[in-house]
């Protein structure tokens, strides 16, 4: 997967994000196609007290049990709620 991310995530947003695809990148090299923001950061309005981190993730295959656990791993690592 090739991993780009768009250069106005800021503050507490772009080092979760990129932890987050980090992980799968290397826990799960061959399970992610694409990881798409959308809601509040995809349209500027991330309000970091109120906001939620929401996104798709789109698979090159159906995820195994196993693997949908790095996955809830993975989201949890570094989120803080205000």
């Amino acid at each position: 997967m090739v991993i780009s991310m768009n250069q106005h995530l800021s503050g507490p947003i772009r080092p979760i994000l990129e932890n987050y695809v980090h992980s799968i990148s290397e826990d799960l090299p061959n399970l992610s196609a694409g990881f798409y923001i959308v809601g509040s950061i995809a349209w500027d309005e991330f309000n970091e007290r109120f906001s939620d981190i929401d996104f798709v993730a789109v698979l090159n295959h159906r995820a195994s049990t196993t693997e949908i656990e790095p996955l809830d791993a993975a989201v949890s690592v570094g989120w803080q709620s205000p």
